[in-house]
């Protein structure tokens, strides 16, 4: 199991959850804030990127974990031009959405899981 089988499950958890509680997911969301929330999305998305780039030659579908990779690493450059005010402004925003919109959400976030895992 390598990096990107590891995010597929994670992400099909949190797919899974916010499909079933999306409340739950507005609450775990609203944890983390202010310069925090911000610095650990660049983070995550610097540190995401480049180890799908690294593993992506050992993966089922190179190309594809090569793009998220690259996706990941232009989100964070975005979040970072953005802002820690933009960025909060747009999760407040996103939470303050009906709970279909949560659910939206975290269906993408679990089909994104199973493509990860296929990927894998």
């Amino acid at each position: 199991m390598n990096i990107v089988s590891i995010v597929g499950i994670i992400a099909l958890c949190i797919g899974a959850l916010g499909l079933l509680h999306p409340k739950l997911i507005g609450t775990l969301v609203s944890i983390c804030t202010g310069a925090f929330r911000f610095w650990l999305a660049i983070l995550a998305r610097v540190v995401l990127g480049i180890l799908f780039l690294v593993v992506a030659p050992h993966c089922e579908v190179p190309v594809l974990v090569q793009v998220i990779g690259g996706i990941s690493l232009l989100a964070a450059v975005v979040i970072l031009m953005m802002g820690q005010e933009s960025l909060d402004a747009t999760i407040e925003w996103w939470l303050a959405r009906p709970q279909t919109w949560v659910r939206a959400s975290a269906l993408f976030a679990f089909a994104f899981g199973w493509l990860m895992l296929y990927a894998a």
